[in-house]
C-alpha cells in the first residue's frame, strides 16, 4: 500500500511541474530521429518533438513542414516542463506536441 501511496505522489508532483502552454514561432528546422519522431525546431522557443504515436502525426508533419518552406508562422501548444506560462524553458530543451491551434500568415 505505501508502494501505491509514493507512486501515486510521485506521479502528482510531476504533473504539478508539467504546464501546457501555447506557442507562437517559425520553424527552422525538422529533423527526423531513429526512432520515428520527429525533432522539430523552431527559431526562438525550445525544440518540440512529434512522435509517430499520435493521433495526427501526418497531419501535423505536413503542417509542420509547410510552415517552415512558406515562412509562415505556427501557433501551437506544448508542455514547458515547469509551472511558468513561458514557452522558452532553460532546464529542459525537448518539449512534446500536443496540438498545432493554427498556421498564420
Amino acid at each position: 500500500m505505501k508502494k501505491v501511496v509514493a507512486t501515486l505522489a510521485l506521479f502528482a508532483s510531476a504533473m504539478v511541474n508539467a504546464q501546457t502552454v501555447t506557442c507562437s514561432d517559425y520553424i527552422e528546422s525538422i529533423d527526423m530521429q531513429n526512432d520515428g519522431s520527429y525533432w522539430i525546431q523552431p527559431v526562438k522557443e525550445e525544440t518540440i518533438e512529434l512522435k509517430p504515436t499520435h493521433q495526427n502525426f501526418y497531419n501535423y508533419l505536413g503542417l509542420m513542414y509547410n510552415a517552415m518552406q512558406s515562412n509562415k508562422k505556427v501557433v501551437y501548444t506544448s508542455d514547458n516542463g515547469e509551472r511558468s506560462t513561458k514557452c522558452h524553458d532553460a532546464t529542459r530543451g525537448l518539449f512534446p506536441l500536443y496540438e498545432i491551434v493554427r498556421v498564420v500568415d
